[in-house]
């Protein structure tokens, strides 16, 4: 079947003329209807026009012109922090006030702004990373506009409709823009990762910022006889700007002026246009001429050194120092190192898209909590996220709340001494029993030495998962990111068929329990007696902390200002296979709580929210590496992760 001809159009004009040429024709209709509209005005009364505006108009006008370019600079210093460029925060906000301010005066937004970033930051930016950074801008910049309109449409409505309506619109709105940065969901076309709702509302509050000082600019040039006054002005004027943004003519010249005459007094047009010439001067003209020289003088300045880096911390550390052995997660997709190499300590970090949740406790047992929490904190506040304690002991959970923080106690951990374990204590009297029901099968118990059987074990994984409704991951394995060339692995066969297995991360100090899976027709008591094995090889290699992990809360607290501990507790219960707490005293463990801990109650059901999905069978989680820019070289002697 024969192609359909193309239409005459498209075969005599390019695709690209077409597109960047539509701007420009319609900029002109424009300028035509508003010719038509002002016909009768003369370039005389213009002239009066101007020249009667006061001098502290021109003053006031400097002056909030002044600050929305504060908030502007304050769109990219947020948006570096998000995307993680590394960049200085002030050459940041020095590149976006120069981006928007040579792009609205120049028209084509997208193309202008990606390359004044890009020259600015050259050569420590690309051009393609300049040009996803601009196209976020873009689309939050439009999104924090729409709800600053309807909000102004609400206050003095200029369209038909009741403020109610318009009110009720820009709630809605709010609450779908929070929700995107809630859930994430991922946008077709579309390379955005979106804020987390703490820099979302920063965004939405420097957008209204940004636009008011504008519309201050524009009313202020409005002459005494206009009659105009701003509560009337500010929603027109923001619609104005929309269709001079959406349109894309140079400078937005033509359809911002339609609009201001359309929706403002026929009686104005003089008063309009004369403030709109001098609105261009102040507002676009000016700026747009100081970005102009500074992108020409200025000259690279080298990057700040990085405080926090991300990577694998100095070897001396990593196994000495470490008290957890959980800490082997850190090479899962989601996981990463935080490490400050001035205080000599770090963290286990989770990034998701409202928190930074640090796993367990500091790197190094020797590090001073507060040390730790700074390296926390400030890295959360470079990334816009909440920082998130998660699992961590009673020491860093006072120290937290002698910050103020949430704390909240989750779950307990699982602990036994090695050197100390009894089996004929009498706490063990089950797993005694379990022992002597295994004792009689024929299963044969052995740690794997050298390279796992990873096709063994993937299907007795997936059976597991298939009896027991998926595999639950975050502050644990699912079998597809375990680190099992780093695990010790204890396995059960029959006739050479494997029928169980367990993981265990470990360092030099410590082991602790990872994967646990079986088949169906296991003999009871077999996870015990693999258990029982990795506490005995422990023991021999001078194991300090046996940890079987962590079980949630036996008895969640029930006072009303309980209720975020026990709605947390309750979903790590579902969490956890039935039996999981019964299965671990059976080894007489030392039970040690572990907490939950972020700056507000808010911050913490936030972070919960994420967790609890990173948790959930299934889950699909964001490369915690994604949060390092590809264009920063990586400190010397540390690798990104």
């Amino acid at each position: 079947m024969s192609r359909q001809p193309v239409s005459g159009v498209r075969r005599w004009v390019p695709g690209p003329t077409l597109r960047h040429g539509l701007p420009v024709l319609l900029g002109g209709i424009c300028l035509y209807l508003v010719w038509l509209r002002c016909a009768a005005v003369s370039l005389a009364d213009l002239r009066i026009a101007i020249a009667d505006l006061p001098g502290m108009a021109w003053v006031t006008a400097l002056l909030a012109t002044l600050g929305s370019f504060w908030a502007v600079g304050r769109y990219d210093v947020v948006l570096h922090r998000h995307l993680r460029t590394g960049q200085d925060p002030q050459e940041a906000a020095h590149a976006g006030r120069a981006a928007i301010a040579i792009g609205q005066t120049i028209g084509f937004g997208l193309i202008t702004g990606a390359l004044v970033r890009w020259k600015w930051f050259e050569p420590r930016m690309s051009l393609l990373r300049a040009g996803q950074l601009t196209l976020t801008v873009t689309v939050l910049f439009l999104a924090c506009w729409g709800i600053v309109t309807l909000c102004a449409l609400a206050i003095s409505p200029v369209l038909p409709g009741a403020p109610g309506l318009w009110g009720a619109a820009a709630a809605l709105a709010l609450i779908a823009l929070l929700g995107v940065s809630l859930f994430q969901p991922g946008i077709r076309r579309l390379p955005l990762r979106w804020p987390s709702i703490r820099a979302m509302l920063r965004l939405l509050s420097l957008t209204a910022v940004d636009t008011l000082l504008a519309a201050i600019a524009l009313w202020v040039l409005l002459p005494e006889g206009a009659g105009i006054g701003f509560v009337a002005l500010l929603p027109v004027y923001l619609l104005a700007l929309g269709a001079a943004l959406l349109s894309g003519t140079p400078g937005g010249v033509g359809p911002f002026e339609v609009t201001l005459l359309a929706l403002l007094p026929a009686s104005a047009e003089v008063d309009l246009l004369a403030a709109c010439i001098t609105f261009r001067l102040v507002y676009y003209a000016l700026p747009a001429s100081l970005a102009g020289v500074a992108l020409i003088w200025r000259h690279a300045t080298p990057l700040a050194p990085e405080r926090f880096q991300f990577g694998p911390c100095p070897g001396q550390h990593a196994a000495a120092q470490i008290p957890h052995a959980e800490v082997q997660l850190h090479s899962q997709i989601d996981k990463t190192l935080l490490w400050v190499p001035e205080t000599q300590t770090g963290w286990m970090v989770a990034p998701t898209p409202q928190a930074l949740v640090a796993l367990f406790d500091p790197l190094c047992a020797r590090a001073r909590p507060e040390a730790a929490l700074d390296a926390l904190e400030a890295e959360a506040h470079r990334d816009g996220t909440v920082p998130v304690l998660y699992k961590c002991d009673g020491r860093l959970a006072s120290a937290a709340r002698a910050r103020g923080y949430t704390v909240r106690a989750l779950a307990e951990d699982a602990v036994i001494d090695p050197a100390r374990f009894d089996l004929n204590a009498r706490g063990c009297r089950q797993l005694r029993r379990k022992l002597r029901k295994v004792a009689q099968s024929d299963l044969v118990f052995a740690e794997v030495q050298g390279a796992p059987p990873y096709g063994e074990m993937a299907a007795l994984s997936a059976d597991w998962a298939a009896r027991n409704g998926g595999e639950r991951g975050f502050s644990m394995s699912r079998f597809e990111d375990a680190p099992l060339s780093a695990q010790r692995i204890f396995t059960a066969r029959r006739a050479g068929t494997l029928l169980a297995f367990v993981t265990f991360n470990t360092t030099r100090k410590g082991w602790a329990l990872d994967l646990v899976r079986s088949a169906a027709e296991v003999p009871d008591g077999t996870t015990h007696r693999l258990v029982l094995a990795a506490i005995e090889t422990a023991r021999a290699e001078g194991c300090e902390r046996f940890s079987l992990a962590a079980v949630p809360l036996n008895a969640p607290p029930k006072a009303p200002t309980e209720l975020l501990a026990r709605w947390a507790s309750g979903l790590l219960k579902r969490a956890n296979a039935p039996g999981l707490r019964q299965f671990k005293s059976a080894f007489a463990p030392r039970w040690e709580t572990r907490y939950v801990a972020a700056p507000s109650v808010a911050g913490l059901t936030l972070a919960m929210f994420d967790v609890v999905r990173r948790i959930r069978p299934g889950a699909a989680v964001r490369c915690a590496r994604d949060a390092a820019a590809p264009d920063v070289p990586a400190p010397v002697g540390l690798a990104r992760n």
